[in-house]
């Protein structure tokens, strides 16, 4: 029994220190890729709040095309956009530095864009204790709180929030097609929620028939459908194929960032392309 546990621990810490080692290359990457995107950027409009920088990179051939002083924030929008917390899933609720330590060891949080102001989530944090969520069906009450699991609500991403910090992806060649296969997979999940599945998937890779986490399920709603455009292929934004983490997101092959958000000093700093 000794020598079962001991292997047991010799396992998990394998786990967790190559985890902590992938996770710190894949923010230094995404790191170096932000830097990358903004620093041939210009401002172009400038207001007591917020500063506009025009992004200019060479051969960069768009998907889509906008202008984000028209209707701002809307016009930054597009169904698909995928939206990264850079500062960790607290928000602006607890200290910076606590987010930014939280987000280190458990990741941060993803949002997906849906059409107009949409935009769908899925949270923890609900009112019942997490072993239910973990061991349910199988135990645990059917009468969850909607604070745990997916939900669609009013994009509240360009709200200006002391802590700000996140990136904006988008999936590369993309087609309406393939967009309105995104909203109708979260659709579907939702649906779920409110029958009590769909709801947040605490154990990650385990019991995922019907649960997920924010990566998951931004992850499995691009991997759902055969898209017209890409050869075939399912878009693929697992980059690694284990648990699907943010930073595997940002750093798929198959989206380009276009958009990075910073709030400095109560003024918040868009990026964009």
């Amino acid at each position: 029994m000794k020598k079962i546990l001991l292997g047991f621990l010799i396992v998990i810490s394998f786990v967790l220190i190559y985890s902590f080692a992938n996770d710190t290359v894949e923010r230094i990457m995404i790191d170096n890729m932000i830097n990358s995107f903004i620093k041939n950027s210009s401002i172009e409009r400038e207001t007591e709040k917020i500063v506009f920088h025009r992004v200019n990179q060479h051969n960069y051939n768009p998907e889509y095309t906008f202008d984000p002083f028209t209707d701002y924030p809307y016009g930054f929008i597009n169904c698909g956009d995928i939206y990264i917390n850079r500062i960790g899933p607290l928000d602006d609720a607890f200290p910076q530095w606590m987010n930014k330590t939280f987000a280190y060891v458990f990741g941060t949080h993803a949002c997906l864009a849906g059409y107009g102001t949409s935009v769908y989530e899925i949270t923890g944090w609900g009112e019942a204790p997490s072993i239910d969520y973990i061991l349910y069906p199988n135990r645990g009450t059917t009468l969850f709180d909607n604070t745990s699991g997916i939900r669609k609500g009013v994009n509240y991403w360009f709200a200006n929030r002391p802590n700000t910090e996140y990136i904006g992806l988008r999936v590369k060649n993309a087609t309406p097609a393939d967009k309105d296969n995104v909203v109708t997979f979260m659709e579907e999940c939702l649906a779920k929620t409110l029958s009590d599945e769909g709801l947040y998937n605490y154990a990650f890779i385990l019991n995922s028939d019907t649960k997920y986490y924010c990566g998951d399920l931004i992850s499995r709603a691009w991997a759902s459908f055969v898209p017209q455009n890409n050869n075939g292929k399912r878009f693929n934004l697992n980059r690694d194929g284990f648990f699907t983490t943010t930073m595997d997101i940002s750093l798929s092959s198959d989206v380009y960032m276009f958009l990075y958000c910073i709030n400095i000093n109560g003024v918040s700093h868009y990026y964009y392309l």
